[in-house]
């Protein structure tokens, strides 16, 4: 389902008018790539911490959520 919804943003992005690269990096962002760790990640990390990916990938969003809409995980906390 990933690569189904990633190649959709993708397209949507190209009829946007962003050039191939953005769109690229748009679809990379929008749906977690999983493969983008560290060699470290891939072999120690993921090994032992379940979910390791995931989780990684979803407090990067986190962050950068909160640092540049931070009226959106704030207003989670009321």
């Amino acid at each position: 389902m990933d690569g189904w919804y990633r190649i959709n943003i993708f397209l949507m992005r190209l009829d946007d008018g962003l050039s191939v690269t953005d769109a690229a990096a748009s679809a990379r962002t929008a749906m977690f790539d999983y493969a983008d760790l560290t060699p470290f990640e891939k072999k120690t990390m993921r090994n032992v911490f379940i979910f390791y990916a995931y989780t990684r990938k979803n407090l990067d969003l986190f962050y950068d959520t909160l640092l540049t809409n931070p009226h959106r995980v704030l207003g989670m906390a009321r």
